[in-house]
């Protein structure tokens, strides 16, 4: 899946953060896949653990990986904020998702197939643009990421 230009933003933003003598001040904002939440937020330790100021701003219905929350009062320059979002499950972690893929692979016809990949890829723009709308809605999250 292509970076989502979010997360370009915000690898542009950090960079200009960055000073030459200090840490950078780093807000990351995965995607609402369990992976990328895991893989994101392990970054934001590594980087807080040299000295970077690092956020992690997640939504609610991805599962909080063991570490961040092992990480406690150990790397006081590291925050796991969680936004609220619609679901227990993240869309693309779902059943229903699951049963879509196994349906695309299961199918014989190529067009069906396509048909299918893009439907599927409506429906993930869709919750994504809903879980961003909540996050920028979010008047006291935004406030949060704006002044940390």
């Amino acid at each position: 899946m292509p970076p989502s230009s979010c997360a370009i933003a915000i690898i542009i933003l950090s960079h200009f953060a960055a000073s030459v003598c200090f840490g950078a001040k780093i807000l990351f904002v995965p995607g609402t896949v369990n992976s990328h939440t895991m893989f994101f937020t392990r970054l934001a330790v590594d980087l807080a653990e040299l000295g970077h100021v690092t956020t992690v701003l997640a939504p609610s219905s991805v599962r909080v990986p063991d570490f961040a929350a092992d990480v406690g009062g150990r790397v006081p320059n590291f925050a796991y904020v969680a936004y609220p979002v619609a679901g227990s499950t993240p869309f693309l972690n779902s059943p229903e998702v699951s049963g879509r893929l196994i349906a695309m692979a299961m199918t014989s016809s190529p067009l069906q197939r396509m048909r299918m990949i893009g439907e599927l890829n409506v429906d993930v723009v869709m919750h994504g643009e809903e879980n961003c709308v909540r996050l920028l809605d979010n008047e006291h999250i935004m406030h949060q990421a704006r002044h940390s």
